[in-house]
């Protein structure tokens, strides 16, 4: 069964791992983990990216995950996208993540009355 995010034109794009992890013939739908928060006051910048570099050895072998993004806004409001095969995956991750030592300093920096937290199943994407 082809997975309906690999590209018409039969090249392995972006998606074609998508489809393999979901396995079975049966593709799951890919979702983005889109949190965004500001800093606690007093956060340094390089501290908190060289925290969130981090955060790249725990995260990266999680079943399930694919790619990830750190962006700021002008306002000071930063994005953490993270690309997952499914949305158990996500989850999986979030409960191993949040006991992990090695993801504490970038936790610690993020002013957490200011965090949101949202899944989007991914629909579409162009590279």
């Amino acid at each position: 069964m082809r997975h309906p995010l690999i590209l018409p034109h039969g090249q392995p794009g972006p998606c074609r791992a998508v489809a393999e992890l979901a396995g079975a013939g049966r593709p799951t739908a890919p979702v983005q983990e889109v949190a965004r928060f500001r800093l606690r006051p007093g956060s340094d910048q390089a501290a908190f990216l060289a925290a969130a570099r981090a955060t790249a050895a725990p995260l990266r072998p999680q079943r399930g995950f694919l790619r990830r993004a750190l962006l700021r806004n002008e306002d000071g409001i930063w994005t953490d996208q993270v690309a997952w095969v499914d949305r158990p995956s996500a989850d999986r991750a979030a409960t191993a993540i949040m006991a992990e030592p090695a993801c504490q300093p970038f936790m610690a920096r993020i002013d957490m009355e200011s965090l949101t937290m949202d899944h989007p199943v991914l629909l579409w994407r162009m590279d």
